[in-house]
């Protein structure tokens, strides 16, 4: 197994973490009110309640005539940093659970420090797609160690080395593996599947890397559609490695001490749902350097330890 600080592949133009609505996950319900998020990329839903502006009573005179009537108006209470907002409902015929709202970001983004590290190559996405997961032809199932899109990057896994074991079908191919959707979830037809137990130390690291900069720069961050099969959500670290921050021996140009990284976390559902987080919601760790858009090299997904999980993952890409 690799460190938890295997390269993958991210995008950022030169900014820092700011204030931003946090990305969220869609739900069925008209949440008034979502809870404070922290750094979640989902918040928990609000409980609903609105405060209306009431009419107030008028004199009582022959016949009772009616007080003058309020204005109407309704305040909805607004979502806390870093909590969700409700999305649109996903549609019943394809069956998907719900889509993601996105997230803004309010500040303007900070600089990188002039001594930052250039990057050698770069790569500029000029479409958004990271991996659609799809492997040729469609209905085979198989390893998916390259990612689509032109896009030039691996996926990879890497355990603490507790003597944790890959869950099937995740065993026949180092931690991960692309099966056949029954039914298909929309147009897509493919997933991967990450599964994995007994990881006792720092847990599991699951992600995608690359070998030079991802320019990310029109983007405002990274959505994906994912489902726990585990029993029960998901709870898991999103990082983004920039090339500022990853060390040289994992694709990027960082030497010395480098074990920074921007971070936010994630609630996988147990039905489909596309997760949008914007990188203002991604929490600088053990940096001080502004996340960079231009300068992505990965993007991983952090399993805690003594943690069973299961889950799938598609059309992971930019927005």
């Amino acid at each position: 197994m690799g460190s938890r600080n295997l390269g993958l592949w991210t995008l950022l133009t030169a900014m820092g973490v700011s204030a931003c609505s946090a990305s969220n996950e869609s739900s069925h319900t008209n949440d008034a009110t979502g809870s404070a998020g922290g750094n979640d990329a989902v918040g928990a839903g609000g409980d609903g309640s609105q405060s209306t502006t009431s009419a107030s009573g008028g004199s009582t005179s022959t016949g009772g005539a009616p007080g003058s009537a309020g204005d109407g108006s309704e305040i909805g209470g607004s979502p806390g940093t870093g909590g969700s907002m409700v999305g649109a409902a996903g549609s019943a015929a394809t069956g998907a659970a719900g889509s993601a709202s996105m997230g803004t970001c309010s500040t303007t983004p900070m600089a990188p420090p002039a001594n930052a590290p250039a990057c050698k190559n770069v790569f500029v996405a000029t479409a958004p797609m990271i991996d659609d997961m799809e492997i040729r032809p469609p209905e085979n199932d198989g390893p998916h160690g390259d990612t689509d899109n032109g896009m030039p990057g691996h996926w990879f896994v890497s355990g603490d080395g507790k003597e944790g074991t890959w869950v099937a079908p995740a065993n026949t191919w180092a931690g991960f593996y692309n099966v056949k959707l029954m039914p298909a979830r929309d147009a897509s037809q493919q997933a991967m599947f990450f599964g994995g137990q007994g990881f006792t130390g720092w847990g599991v690291a699951l992600g995608v890397g690359v070998a030079q900069c991802v320019d990310a720069s029109s983007y405002t961050g990274v959505t994906f559609w994912a489902k726990s099969t585990s029993g029960a959500p998901l709870s898991a670290k999103f990082d983004v490695g920039t090339y500022d921050v990853v060390a040289s021996t994992n694709g990027g140009g960082c030497t010395g001490t480098c074990s920074g990284k921007y971070e936010t976390t994630v609630t996988i559902p147990v039905d489909w749902k596309q997760l949008t987080i914007p990188f203002c919601s991604f929490a600088p760790s053990a940096t001080t350097i502004p996340l960079a858009k231009n300068k992505i090299v990965n993007l991983t997904f952090v399993i805690p330890g003594n943690v069973d999980y299961q889950f799938y993952l598609d059309d992971i890409s930019f927005y």
